[in-house]
C-alpha cells in the first residue's frame, strides 16, 4: 500500500510532535507500506501571518492561530498535490485536519487526530482567549477536513463523538485507533476506497 503521509512538520524526525508522527509512519513501514513523506509544509506569506498573529497577541490581547487561515490551508493543499502527483498514493494520511482540509485528489483522504476543535477550545491554554476569526477559521477548517475525508482516526471515543455531534460527521467515517495499522487491513481499505 502506498501512503502519502502528510504533516505540517517533518515526520521523518523523531523529535517532531513528541515522536508520534515519526512512530506512526515507522509502524506503517514495518507492515510493508510504502511511505511518501509530505512535509514540512511552508506557509504562504509567512511574515504577513506571523505579524498578524503578533498584532492579535500584543494589541488585541487575543490568541490567533495562523495555521487555520484559509490562504495557508489552500497553499498546504497546493504543496501536497505537487508532492504526491508522481507518487500516486493509495491513500493520503494527514496528521491532524489542518494540512488536508482543502486537498482535492483522486486517492481517499484520512487523517489522525486526538481531539476536535470544540474539545480543545477553552480547554488547553493555547486555545483560550481566541480571536473571533480564529474560532471561525478553525471550525470551517475542521468541517472542510471532515467533509473532505473518507475516514478520520481518533484516539478516543470522546473525540469521535465530538466529530459526530459537533459537525454531523457520519459515524462510519469516525474510527478509533489503537494502532494506525488499521489503515492497511483489507476490511478497512474497502471503507476508505468507497
Amino acid at each position: 500500500m502506498k501512503i502519502a503521509y502528510v504533516s505540517t512538520f517533518d515526520a521523518r524526525f523523531e523529535n517532531s510532535w513528541s515522536g508520534t508522527g515519526y512512530h506512526i509512519a515507522k509502524a506503517l513501514e514495518n507492515q510493508g507500506a510504502e511511505i511518501c513523506y509530505v512535509g514540512p509544509l511552508a506557509e504562504k506569506n509567512a511574515l504577513y501571518y506571523k505579524a498578524k498573529q503578533l498584532f492579535y497577541r500584543e494589541i488585541l490581547k487575543k490568541r490567533h492561530i495562523r495555521q487555520a487561515e484559509p490562504a495557508i490551508l489552500k497553499y498546504n493543499a497546493e504543496q501536497i498535490s505537487k508532492q504526491i502527483q508522481n507518487f500516486k498514493p493509495d491513500i493520503v494520511l494527514g496528521i491532524w485536519s489542518y494540512p488536508i482540509s482543502h486537498l482535492k485528489c483522486t486517492a481517499p483522504i484520512a487523517f489522525i487526530a486526538d481531539a476536535t476543535f470544540p474539545i480543545i477550545k477553552d480547554f488547553y491554554q493555547d486555545y483560550t482567549n481566541l480571536s473571533t476569526k480564529t474560532i471561525q477559521n478553525s471550525f470551517a477548517m475542521e468541517r472542510a477536513a471532515l467533509e473532505n475525508c473518507a475516514a478520520v482516526l481518533y484516539s478516543s471515543q470522546w473525540a469521535a463523538q465530538s466529530a459526530i455531534h459537533d459537525y454531523g460527521t457520519l459515524r462510519i467515517k469516525c474510527m478509533l485507533f489503537r494502532s494506525v495499522l488499521i489503515l492497511i487491513q483489507p476490511e478497512h481499505r474497502k471503507i476508505l476506497i468507497h
